[in-house]
């Protein structure tokens, strides 16, 4: 069990970037990464690939012909959906960082460590039941052609 955990918090530190004594182990003669020094703070990211939003026009580019009524419903089925999402995966980053951070502490409690990565795995299976939930509602105002693009278009991005 606490090799399980010692796995996720790496797996966790790496895919977040945060910095772990178990995940960060450097030879004396590497130079430390930007950021790592609280006085040398880290370069601004480009874009964060969390925050990707959809939008109508990403739905077009990939064949979903949609009239002028629907592009309206989907623009705010669409704008909802965003929204939340970005409130969840907040959430979810929020408790990775309070992970890390137990991880760090010089005292390891493995029963702590466990219930918060049960607790944002709970988070994770909650996005991903909303973004099916929500994003499957714009078949109500799709026919059943229009339909049929837009769950393969969904799959492409559930699956990618």
């Amino acid at each position: 069990m606490k090799m399980k955990i010692l796995v996720w918090a790496v797996v966790l530190a790496v895919l977040t970037g945060m910095p772990c004594a178990a995940a960060s182990k450097k030879k004396p003669d590497e130079k430390a990464a930007p950021g790592a020094n609280p006085a040398q703070p880290a370069p601004a990211p480009a874009a964060n690939p969390k925050l990707q939003l959809l939008g109508v026009e990403f739905f077009k580019k990939r064949g979903l012909a949609l009239d002028k009524s629907q592009e309206g419903k989907m623009e705010l089925l669409l704008l909802e959906y965003n929204k939340e999402k970005i409130k969840q995966e907040a959430k979810i980053q929020y408790r990775e960082l309070e992970f890390l951070e137990m991880f760090n502490q010089s005292e390891l409690e493995y029963e702590k460590l466990e219930a918060k990565f049960k607790e944002i795995a709970a988070f994770q299976a909650d996005l991903g039941s909303f973004r099916v939930r929500k994003l499957m509602e714009a078949k109500q105002f799709l026919t059943a052609e229009q339909s049929e693009k837009y769950k393969k278009i969904l799959l492409k991005i559930f699956f990618q």
